[in-house]
């Protein structure tokens, strides 16, 4: 009867093993993919699933978008960011929490203006804020009430804006529903209103005489950035200098530029825009083609 019972015994535990390996190999995979996803981030992990919320970015943090801006804030305190998303709530007069509506990534983010939030969505959409697309370009910073009550110049409300340490965006500018973004949306395909592109750079670079002296909207990708106020764009690679210095220019992203087309000539640019260019950088462009740059989109 012993000898019977531990039979059965050895048995049974051989019997289990196959169930053990299995527990043990489904959490070894478990814990593999929580690495994976702390290593690589949020956004790279969804966005293999095509679930990545890419917010379109201008400012001195390229690629910004509501899940970094939320998951990682200190890598971006003081910067000029813009981010793009619906409305979410109007916590009071001048503050508002923007988000994604896609079901993993609803990430949300603090945004805070001086301006009066609601007359604003108002006048443009009605009297309720749902279903509103804003692009709101600001600088990045933990939220200390005091501090960004008087960097905005108004007073904020206690017990509302319980937001103390986390992101929050000083607005300078907020485009309520912009072209080719919906609410909730976070990726435009798009430039912003008054870009619409008339030329093609190629016509500049090959028939350049009659295009000096024009003003004219033409768009390219950024192929190199030579300094804050000049950089290289399009297949033709042709030259952009703005007299306004730009740390939000990138490579990759495609620039809409409206701006007056000039033949480059370093001396006369130079008194025209008040910039010092470095004569190496500069002297291969003499005679060609210039854009001088008066507003500017980038598109990622």
């Amino acid at each position: 009867m012993h000898a019977n019972t531990s039979i059965n015994d050895r048995r049974r535990h051989r019997g289990a093993n196959p169930l053990v390996w299995i527990a043990g190999a489904i959490g070894l995979i478990i814990v593999a993919l929580a690495l994976v996803w702390l290593i690589a981030g949020t956004d790279t992990v969804l966005g293999w699933f095509g679930l990545a919320d890419d917010a379109q970015s201008v400012g001195d943090e390229s690629g910004v978008n509501l899940s970094e801006v939320s998951d990682n804030p200190d890598a971006m305190y003081g910067h000029t960011v813009s981010v793009s998303g619906g409305v979410q709530e109007v916590v009071s007069p001048h503050a508002i929490t923007i988000g994604s509506d896609q079901i993993i990534v609803g990430d949300t983010v603090l945004v805070v203006s001086a301006g009066d939030l609601p007359a604003l969505l108002e006048a443009e959409v009605g009297d309720e804020p749902d279903d509103i697309a804003l692009l709101v370009t600001g600088i990045l910073r933990p939220f200390d009430r005091e501090a960004i009550a008087e960097e905005v110049g108004v007073a904020l409300d206690d017990e509302e804006l319980d937001y103390d340490g986390e992101a929050v965006i000083v607005a300078q500018e907020i485009e309520v529903n912009p072209p080719n973004l919906g609410p909730g949306d976070t990726e435009r395909q798009g430039p912003s209103a008054g870009f619409d592109v008339g030329t093609d750079i190629s016509d500049i670079v090959e028939n350049t005489e009659a295009y000096v002296g024009e003003t004219v909207t033409v768009s390219g990708e950024v192929e190199r950035v030579i300094n804050p106020h000049a950089f290289l764009f399009g297949d033709a690679m042709v030259l952009a200098i703005s007299a306004e210095e730009r740390d939000n220019i990138f490579v990759e992203p495609t620039a809409y530029i409206r701006g007056t087309v000039q033949m480059f000539d370093q001396v006369e640019i130079e008194e025209q825009l008040g910039l010092d260019l470095d004569d190496e950088q500069f002297a291969e462009f003499d005679g060609k083609p210039v854009v001088i740059v008066e507003a500017l989109d980038l598109v990622k």
